[in-house]
């Protein structure tokens, strides 16, 4: 998948994309193992020299945004199935 993308010249990919990616993964590596959220979040910090943690925390956020996103838009994906599966119920009766 990550081919094709780079095969893509309208796909973009930054240094920001990289230390979110590095972020994330490093607070999923140290949360399994049983690290607690909260001091994994501490050492992120520290190893991106943030000086606030609400910066740190804008890095991983990420994920629980596109969770958001992902659920919106599965539930949008169903009720346009619904609707599309009344209509053509409709035409057929007709």
């Amino acid at each position: 998948m990550m081919r094709l993308h780079l095969a893509n010249p309208r796909y973009e990919f930054g240094y920001h994309d990289l230390r979110a990616t590095f972020g994330l993964n490093t607070v999923d590596a140290m949360t399994a193992s049983r690290t607690s959220y909260t001091r994994a979040l501490d050492q992120l910090r520290q190893l991106m020299w943030h000086s606030p943690m609400s910066t740190t925390e804008i890095y991983v956020s990420y994920r629980q945004n596109r969770k958001l996103f992902d659920a919106v838009q599965d539930g949008w994906g169903a009720h346009l199935s619904t609707l599309v599966t009344r209509t053509l119920d409709i035409a057929v009766t007709a």
